[in-house]
């Protein structure tokens, strides 16, 4: 049986934790109904926790360059966020919560029907898998660090310093995927522990370096956001254009800082030590609470039931705890669901008939 490392498994949960708070700001529109101090104070948290994404695809490469690809873990991931759409849509569609024609809810209920665009991402990246990773297997460090700094320049450096006009990766593509999956697999084949001059630090010593990336490169991200915004108020076509710019970027996660951030936010979790059940436990289940939570029917009516988006602008610092509070709920809401959804899933895989066509159809597949 795999043993899950409590590390990165507390890493999955505090990544979630961040997606949770970014869709709040976001989608729950708390940055665009709040100014002053309190929307400074939301821009801040936003540029801390931007690395959410990026960890998860981090993790990707870091534990599957050299894994056998199998068609068994991509049905797992295909068939969990299929299900989760089918049973919301059929739930607000009998429910009256929401409004289909018949070709929209085929539509919607088709498994083809792009409903999650990381699942999407993610599941073409595992396509790709083998491939890449006969890559990553034949190349020696310093092709592989090439290869990376390459990758970096093109679909990183480039799209931010053309505002995305000459190649195009807001990080919520295939491209930023697949760059991160390079640098994932080369943090595991290279451990930072063991190579340049951090070999000589002790841990706490590296542990406080990467820590003091991560917070210099989350503050610089402000910052250039920040400088971005300020160069708007001069009567300057050069410097609005650099303005937008940085004003664009402040939201993709291929920008430059984000990447250096998520590579020490990444390191930061692998240098520690941990075995707790009970990390491992939760971990098992986020991926749920992005499902649920994230699906686009919740998603237009979750942060109106949290009395958080209701077209008024916010000026009371009472909405930190409130947000702090709508964490929770939908943390936990959404880890008891697929803690249901598993022991189903469960009991359907220990069946006789499921058994015996998902073989037929496993089988079938890997004939083609």
């Amino acid at each position: 049986m795999k043993v899950r490392q409590s590390n990165f498994e507390l890493m999955r949960i505090l990544s979630m934790l961040f997606i949770i708070m970014s869709h709040i700001l976001i989608h729950g529109k708390v940055l665009d109904h709040t100014n002053g101090v309190l929307h400074l104070f939301f821009t801040l948290i936003m540029s801390f926790i931007l690395v959410h994404v990026n960890s998860f695809v981090l993790l990707s490469g870091y534990f599957n360059y050299n894994k056998v690809f199998s068609w068994k873990k991509f049905f797992k991931s295909f068939n969990q966020a299929w299900f989760y759409q089918i049973i919301i849509v059929l739930i607000a569609y009998l429910t009256g919560l929401e409004f289909f024609s018949k070709s929209e809810l085929l539509n919607n209920l088709s498994p083809f029907f792009n409903a999650y665009w990381y699942v999407f991402c993610y599941l073409c990246l595992y396509l790709l898998s083998p491939f890449l990773n006969r890559l990553i297997l034949n190349l020696n460090q310093k092709e592989h660090k090439k290869l990376i700094i390459l990758l970096i320049f093109l679909f990183s450096f480039i799209p931010f310093i053309t505002n995305q006009e000459s190649i195009t990766n807001s990080g919520l593509t295939l491209i930023n995927f697949i760059m991160l999956y390079f640098i994932g697999s080369y943090l595991k084949k290279y451990p930072i522990s063991k190579n340049f001059h951090f070999k000589n630090y002790s841990k706490n010593k590296l542990q406080i370096i990467l820590l003091t990336g991560y917070i210099i490169f989350s503050l610089l991200h402000f910052t250039v956001y920040q400088l971005g915004i300020g160069t708007l108020n001069f009567n300057n076509s050069l410097l609005e254009k650099i303005g937008s710019i940085f004003q664009t970027s402040f939201f993709t996660y291929s920008a430059p800082f984000v990447i250096c951030m998520s590579v020490c936010y990444f390191l930061w979790f692998e240098t520690l030590n941990i075995k707790n059940k009970a990390i491992n436990f939760i971990a098992s289940l986020v991926f749920g609470v992005y499902l649920i939570h994230d699906n686009r029917v919740i998603r237009s009516h979750l942060y109106y039931w949290l009395n958080i988006d209701n077209d008024k602008i916010i000026t009371s610092y009472y909405i930190i705890p409130k947000i702090i509070v709508a964490i929770i709920i939908i943390f936990v809401s959404c880890i008891t669901i697929e803690f249901i959804r598993q022991k189903l899933f469960k009991f359907i895989k220990n069946r006789k008939i499921y058994i015996k066509y998902k073989d037929k159809v496993i089988n079938y597949i890997k004939n083609i």
